[in-house]
């Protein structure tokens, strides 16, 4: 047997022969990392099916309807945060204002209504972050009167 087996000659005088000459019988080297190789690992895969837990929990929540109920006005002629004309819902949220963009289509539809005079209304869809903004997928707006 060679050293790479595992297994590593001794030369105890306790352990088979006398003091000087290499003993016959071979002691198994001990496994030092067995342990925490184990561990290690399952530590991973549970960091990895948190993680993925928490991306599909996230993921439903941006599928989730709401409807937000604000101020329907133009980022652009209004609100002055954006260089093109663009329909946005600015919402009250934690005594904060909130905007959200409407997404393209809704945006064009309904702009000519709120471009140069902002109207109350409340708009239905779903909401994500897209380029570090809020955007909403409308499904449906209502005009207050």
């Amino acid at each position: 047997m060679s050293m790479h087996d595992g297994y590593t000659p001794t030369t105890d005088p306790t352990r088979g022969g006398p003091a000087g000459r290499v003993a016959c019988r071979l002691v198994p080297q001990r496994m030092t990392n067995g342990g925490w190789t184990m561990k290690t690992a399952l530590s991973m895969l549970l960091g990895s099916v948190v993680v993925l837990a928490l991306a599909v929990s996230l993921q439903a929540q941006g599928d989730k309807v709401v409807t937000l109920k604000g101020t329907i006005t133009c980022a652009k002629c209004d609100l002055k945060e954006a260089s093109k004309c663009h329909t946005v819902i600015k919402v009250e949220k934690d005594g904060k204002d909130v905007v959200y963009y409407f997404d393209d289509a809704a945006g064009k539809k309904n702009h000519s209504k709120i471009c140069t005079s902002p109207l109350k209304g409340s708009v239905k869809g779903t909401v994500s972050e897209k380029d570090g903004k809020m955007v909403i997928t409308v499904s449906d707006v209502t005009w207050a009167d």
